[in-house]
């Protein structure tokens, strides 16, 4: 579940840590479609337990709690075989959803400040801390050695976020450029990633954040 234009970069790099096990690692996009399910009492009808992750077979896929956050409700991964005659998409939507257009989903991850990894990171640069996903269960702190595992280990323990994503209300008929900076008063405060319509999200200093909220 990525980019389909990281799809390479990930499998390169799964390739250089699979070592001696007997593994094939394939790209496998063109077999099958993902969804986001959002709409009230999802959550609650895939898991009353609404445990993050918890995978449940779904048609002709799995089903399960967007492991980010519960504001971003469920994700379908949904198999599909192209060569096969007379083959038709899936059929999850004959299971009574509703299809909706990629500004709906979009529209939530802004609004609840999940970042889009492709978008709204830098791959190898971005530090996963300052995009709160050591708060959307994608870092393991407890899991065997892993390159990296020493920094998010020391910082998981001692270490504190300087900065977050924020959702923001874009004032502009145009939309800014990702890396614009967002000013306080003539003073960079961080730096705008992603946006739609007339909201974004943009990384930005948790200090001078809460001191301008404190001078409003």
């Amino acid at each position: 579940d990525c980019a389909l234009s990281k799809v390479s970069e990930i499998i390169e790099t799964l390739e250089k840590y699979k070592l001696k096990s007997e593994i094939e690692i394939i790209n496998s996009t063109r077999n099958f479609y993902i969804y986001a399910i959002v709409g009230e009492g999802v959550i609650e009808a895939i898991d009353p337990e609404q445990r993050p992750g918890k995978i449940f077979d779904f048609g002709d896929g799995i089903i399960f709690n967007d492991t980010r956050m519960p504001a971003m409700q469920a994700r379908v991964i949904n198999y599909y075989d192209p060569d096969q005659e007379n083959n038709e998409k899936p059929k999850i939507l004959s299971s009574g959803f509703i299809p909706a257009d990629y500004e709906t989903y979009e529209f939530l991850r802004l609004w609840v400040g999940v970042p889009d990894t492709n978008r709204d990171m830098v791959s190898g640069k971005s530090f996963p801390f300052d995009y709160g996903l050591h708060q959307m269960n994608a870092i393991d702190t407890t899991k065997g050695c892993y390159v990296g595992q020493e920094i998010i280990a020391r910082f998981n323990n001692k270490g504190t976020v300087k900065n977050r994503l924020y959702p923001i209300k874009i004032n502009s008929e145009s939309m800014p450029l990702a890396g614009t900076p967002v000013k306080v008063e003539h003073q960079v405060i961080g730096k705008f990633c992603s946006g739609f319509d007339q909201i974004g999200i943009a990384l930005l200093s948790i200090k001078s954040v809460e001191k301008a909220l404190e001078n409003k």
